[in-house]
């Protein structure tokens, strides 16, 4: 019975023969797997897209991608394109919604427009969401209190 473990090999010719075959231990061989720098890159670019596309939806709950250049007026506010474009209120604390609708679509708030509030003197307070990201040049401008 021959012992699997164990392989015959024969010599060649050139060499010197000492016996016709020869002994010799060999183990199996381990296989390795390794990665290349481009998987490696992929896996990355994936990961790192999986994270932007979870974190955006933790961050931004509504809709942030309203192009109807539609003006929609939700109390004394007026959206547009996700940016509050206008205050036409004289509360002394002013609320920005989190969200407008069109068409029952909910779109959050962004963005605040250049010299929103400029002027308003009326205004002691203001509350905004927080998915905010830009306000504009000059918005409280102005604004005595």
């Amino acid at each position: 019975m021959i012992d699997k473990r164990f392989t015959f090999k024969r010599q060649s010719s050139s060499e010197p023969d000492t016996t016709n075959e020869t002994e010799t231990k060999t183990e199996p061989a381990k296989a390795k797997k390794t990665i290349s720098w481009v998987e490696l890159i992929v896996i990355v670019c994936c990961g790192v897209f999986f994270l932007f596309a979870m974190t955006s939806r933790i961050l931004f709950e509504y809709r942030t991608d309203d192009n109807s250049n539609l003006e929609v007026v939700v109390g004394s506010c007026t959206f547009k394109n996700n940016e509050l474009i206008k205050y036409d209120g004289s509360e002394a604390d002013v609320v920005i919604p989190d969200y407008y609708e069109i068409d029952g679509e909910k779109y959050g708030i962004t963005s605040i427009a250049y010299r929103v509030f400029y002027g308003n003197s009326n205004i002691k307070s203001i509350t905004m969401p927080d998915q905010i990201v830009k306000i504009g040049l000059f918005a409280f401008r102005e604004c005595k209190n």
